[in-house]
């Protein structure tokens, strides 16, 4: 046991040497502490010893016995204050004469360690207002009169020893120094007066702090107890943050400049304030000072016992009050705590250990609550800080100075990795726990696939935060904030690729969610139990019209989620179809809307526009000639059909005019012969009668290279009216043309006898019915087919 040194780790609390007990939040700040008492936030340096100077001196009482053959001598008055009385350890009583003088007494504050002797000793009082280093216990006792006007005096004197023939002398405390004596106390304003008794060997007291030296001016007893009002410093090195002290008024001060100095009470709790170990007064606005009293005692002889020779004193816990003009604080009691802040606590790794070492250096921060604290390590240890310790996990719990806040948690010492250690953040005990709402979260991809609300529930607080948890299949999913990241995260998460984020940074975080490292999705977080389904969720898709006269948009619904099945309407409502394909569309805005079959339903609202693709199709239509057969020498058929390209869509008709023409010529003379052309025309196998027809028309013309003959031209035709066709009709026709030579003969110029016909087939006038943005055209107007014989 004893002073030595050591250095601030942070938040610390110690005694000095002075028996004050010291705190603050400071690191690597050198202190001198006693090490018989508590300390912590501290490191020890070693067994360097060390000393500090006590500003305000504790006296203790060391009893030194002095045996002594008699106790016989007359007190006197004299107007010095230089001698110290001593005590004839004698077993002969000893008559005081009355001392009629009339002494002032000057209140003096004497140590309250009582040295009872018995019989009473009510020998003639004698004041003692020196300042000595070395307390003496007379038979004639010292009086200190309390300031009650004109007291009472008996010559029992609480402060007066009683000697009992034992070798041991009992200590009594004292809580209060109470003087009564018989004769009356007039005070009066006449010179002090002191009393110098016999000078008798007694047990000496010595103080083991110095004092100053007597003199003949009087001074104040020293007091034995502790500072209670005196100077201090804000914010010592290495304090950051508010301090706060009681000052000597009691009232509580809190501030945040530093090196301001101020005058407190050193036995309330204060926090950033250096203590100097001054004493120090202050004006308080309900000070009542004190009067100094005076006493006129009248004395009466009485016998003395002689005291044991062996005295044990033991100090009073309670001084005794010195009457002064000063303003002071009367304290209730001695226990008057104050609590600015709850208290938590926090890891602190200084050091991460080596793989197999004992090198790690761990220590607890903390803050609110009062100092000093108590630390209580499932190791055992009692200290602030952990030195050399491996690695694992180790479990601390922190106590208060007055108990009223109590925190743990588990300090986990390892490698750091990419998952942070999930340390809980202690609730202080006295401090209610808020309460927070359970969470529902919905995930949504975008073609609205879904699992299906998830029920979080509150689980506790984790990393300073609040935690939620639920369960999907067999794994449980934590809504938990990451110190590491700085946000909220869903541990555990498999529903998709990812992990749902959300850099909102309150207690319950409901917006700012999103898929990190996966897929987009669409993410709602909402408070209380969800719904018991999946939002409802639609996607539309459309296609344009045609042209702005074709009305063949179209708008098609897929919905999911909610509660099945589903209808829609395209006019506000008004009507629902639960078709969710809609046709036949002019180019528009329309606002489609879904609803489900829940009670009341759910709606979702798209606003959907059909465009005008300003598309035309253009169709043709002409004739082909499939097949020209020769069944005889003479004859000549031809198979041929009425084409449209592209093919009708349905609803759509084509409407044609069909005429077919003839024109037959005769090369004669020389020799003869006869011309024959007809054709049939169908429709899907039906024949189309002849609507019309023109008379034949014959015309005679020279014939080329065979001058002075001629040649003879027939023309004629057929109209067949107006012919309908559909997308899946067919219109065709067989051609047939027989030219026959009655006389063959050969004239100049090797001109001969020859037949020939040509027939023209026409589509005229085509018309679509039924179409829009589109229109009708032809390849070719007219086919010819020929025949010539020979």
């Amino acid at each position: 046991m004893g002073c030595f040194s050591a250095t601030t780790l942070g938040l610390y609390s110690y005694t000095d040497c002075c028996g004050d007990i010291q705190s603050g939040n400071s690191v690597s700040v050198v202190i001198c502490f006693d090490n018989a008492y508590d300390a912590s936030g501290i490191d020890p340096s070693g067994d360097q010893v060390c000393s500090t100077p006590c500003p305000s001196p504790l006296p203790t009482e060391t009893p030194t016995p002095t045996q002594t053959p008699t106790n016989t001598e007359t007190p006197t008055q004299t107007p010095t204050n230089t001698e110290t009385p001593t005590q004839t350890p004698t077993q002969t009583p000893t008559q005081t004469p009355t001392n009629t003088g009339t002494p002032t007494q000057t209140p003096t504050q004497t140590p309250t360690s009582t040295l009872t002797q018995t019989p009473t000793n009510t020998g003639t009082p004698t004041p003692t207002p020196t300042l000595t280093p070395t307390s003496t216990n007379t038979g004639t006792p010292t009086q200190t009169p309390t300031n009650t006007g004109t007291p009472t005096q008996t010559p029992t004197n609480t402060r007066t020893p009683t000697q009992t023939p034992t070798q041991a002398l009992t200590q009594t405390p004292t809580p209060t120094l109470t003087q009564t004596s018989t004769p009356t106390l007039t005070q009066t304003s006449t010179p002090t007066l002191t009393q110098t008794p016999t000078r008798t060997p007694t047990p000496t007291r010595t103080s083991t702090t110095p004092t100053p030296t007597a003199t003949q001016t009087q001074t104040p007893t020293p007091s034995t107890t502790q500072i209670f009002c005196g100077s201090g410093v804000t914010n010592n090195v290495g304090f950051i943050g508010t301090w706060f002290y009681t000052d000597c008024c009691g009232q509580i001060i809190t501030g945040t400049d530093e090196g301001v100095v101020v005058i407190l009470d050193y036995s309330k709790p204060y926090n950033g304030i250096t203590t100097l170990g001054v004493p120090a007064t202050t004006i308080c606005p309900t000070s009542s000072p004190t009067a100094t009293p005076t006493t006129t005692p009248t004395t009466t002889p009485t016998p003395t016992t002689t005291p044991s020779v062996t005295p044990s004193v033991t100090p009073s816990k309670t001084p005794p009050v010195t009457p002064s003009k000063t303003p002071f604080l009367n304290l209730i009691n001695e226990c008057a705590p104050v609590t600015i802040f709850d208290m938590g606590i926090s890891c602190n790794v200084e050091g991460i250990p080596s793989p197999n070492s004992s090198d790690g250096i761990l220590s607890i921060l903390v803050t609110g609550g009062t100092s000093p604290y108590s630390f209580y390590w499932n190791g055992g240890q009692r200290t602030q800080r952990l030195i050399g310790v491996p690695q694992g996990d180790y479990p601390v719990t922190v106590v208060d100075f007055y108990g009223d806040y109590t925190a743990s948690t588990v300090c986990s010492l390892f490698p750091l990795s990419q998952t942070p250690t999930q340390t809980p953040t202690p609730t202080p005990t006295p401090t209610s726990t808020p309460v927070y709402p359970n969470l529902s979260f919905i995930y949504q991809d975008l073609n609205g696939g879904s699992p299906g609300p998830i029920q979080f529930d509150i689980n506790g607080v984790q990393n300073g935060k609040p935690t939620w948890s639920a369960y999907s299949g067999l794994s449980q999913l934590d809504v938990i904030w990451s110190i590491q990241n700085s946000r909220w995260e869903i541990s555990n998460w498999n529903l998709s690729g990812g992990i749902p984020i959300s850099n909102n940074t309150s207690n319950i975080p409901i917006t700012d969610w999103s898929i990190a490292g996966g897929t987009p999705a669409i993410l709602t977080m909402v408070e209380g139990n969800g719904p018991a389904n999946s939002p409802l969720f639609n996607s539309v898709s459309t296609q344009g019209s045609t042209c702005g006269q074709s009305n063949n948009g179209t708008i098609a619904i897929n919905t999911s989620n909610g509660v099945p099945p589903y209808s829609y309407s395209i006019d506000n409502g008004v009507t629902f179809s639960p078709i969710n394909i809609i046709n036949n569309l002019s180019p528009n805005t329309y606002n489609v809307i879904t609803k489900d079959s829940e009670i009341p339903p759910n709606t979702l609202n798209n606003q959907v526009t059909i465009s005008d693709l300003n598309q035309t199709i253009s169709y043709f239509v002409d004739i082909v000639v499939d097949n020209i057969t020769q069944p005889t020498v003479t004859t000549q058929q031809s198979f041929w059909r009425v084409n449209v390209n592209p093919p009708l869509p349905q609803g759509t008709t084509l409407t044609i005019g069909l005429t077919i023409s003839h024109l037959q010529t005769k090369f004669t003379p020389p020799g003869s012969g006869t011309i024959s052309g007809t054709s049939v025309v169908t429709k899907n196998n039906n024949v189309i009668n002849v609507n019309s027809s023109t008379v034949p028309v014959i015309t005679t013309v020279p014939r080329a290279f065979c001058s002075p003959l001629t040649q003879e031209e027939t023309t004629f035709s057929n109209g067949y009216g107006t012919i309908t066709i559909g997308p899946n009709d067919v219109v065709s026709g067989v051609t047939t043309s027989i030219l026959t030579i009655t006389s063959f003969q050969v004239a100049i110029n090797e001109c001969s006898t020859l037949l020939a016909e040509d027939v023209s087939i026409n589509i005229v006038s085509p018309t679509l019915s039924g179409a829009v943005c589109s229109s009708v055209g032809f390849r070719g107007t007219t086919q010819v087919i020929s025949n010539s014989n020979p």
